[in-house]
């Protein structure tokens, strides 16, 4: 409950409510008494009782708990426009403060934690990204070597791989943007074509391991330049085709590519159907 303190115009208490005598202390009699002198230290009374007008401010108590009190100053005036005293509405605003205190710290956490995670990525991506030119870099020179069909394609989908991985830390390193939701995409010209068999190249291993059939069935028009996104598309037929791997124990996976073409232009469709447990529609 809000405590009310009526001082005369010597700020002498004259009356005040149960809250208000809780916040004076005033186990006895109080009426006559300075309100200064029954709450000391307060030079915010002091302000509150020179304005002339209605006035505002804050009362801090110091203790354990200490409290803190929004505090409004009415004058109450004679008909003749004398002042015969003040009303004192004292409202507790403590919790409020330890909240907004509380939000204020949690805030400083929060933001000396992204600096951290941000140097933090900053660091790994560059430790990342060293090794990583690196086992390009050889897989370029290997290339360059004499080398069977069968070795070609594997020092191709080394490459691939390592772009893709390349991209991915680029990515990560770009947390930033995506939190801030300015993920941007890109307008390049591709082959979906391009995109089905390095997926293809890359998980054929792990299938062949697992007893899988993994195919292609793509439409003649995914050989054609398209524009879009190509490293965002294999990233999402990367996630697809590792979960149905991953989630089929016996039997094929099919990776299905088609260009369908509407009114606001060409759709690159993409299908992965596995005899897996399946997914639910959500």
């Amino acid at each position: 409950n809000d405590g009310i303190i009526v001082p005369d115009p010597k700020n002498r208490v004259v009356d005040a409510n149960p809250a208000g005598r809780c916040l004076l202390g005033a186990d006895g009699a109080y009426v006559g008494v300075p309100l200064e002198a029954m709450l000391p230290g307060q030079p915010a009374l002091r302000r509150l009782f020179e304005a002339p007008g209605e006035t505002r401010g804050q009362i801090a108590f110091e203790g354990e708990p200490a409290r803190a009190f929004d505090a409004q100053s009415t004058p109450l005036l004679d008909r003749r426009g004398r002042l015969t005293g003040r009303v004192l509405v004292m409202r507790d605003i403590s919790e409020r403060i330890r909240l907004e205190e509380s939000l204020h710290r949690a805030t400083r956490d929060a933001q000396a934690g992204m600096v951290a995670k941000n140097e933090f990525l900053a660091m790994m991506g560059h430790e990342l990204r060293t090794p990583l030119t690196g086992v390009m870099g050889m897989a370029d020179l290997l290339s360059e070597t004499p080398v069977t069909a069968q070795q070609r394609e594997m020092i191709d989908t080394i490459r691939d791989s390592g772009e893709g991985l390349l991209a991915i830390v680029n990515d990560i390193l770009d947390l930033a943007k995506i939190e801030a939701g300015k993920m941007a995409f890109d307008a390049l010209a591709f082959s979906p074509a391009d995109i089905f068999r390095r997926v293809r190249a890359l998980f054929a291993p792990r299938a062949h391991s697992a007893g899988l059939s993994l195919t292609l069935d793509l439409s003649p028009d995914c050989a054609a330049q398209q524009l879009g996104d190509a490293h965002r598309i294999q990233q999402i037929l990367n996630n697809l085709v590792g979960n149905a791997i991953k989630f089929t124990v016996r039997g094929s996976i099919l990776i299905t590519g088609t260009i369908e073409t509407g009114d606001t232009g060409s759709t690159l469709a993409i299908r992965v159907t596995d005899t897996g447990i399946g997914m639910s529609q959500e």
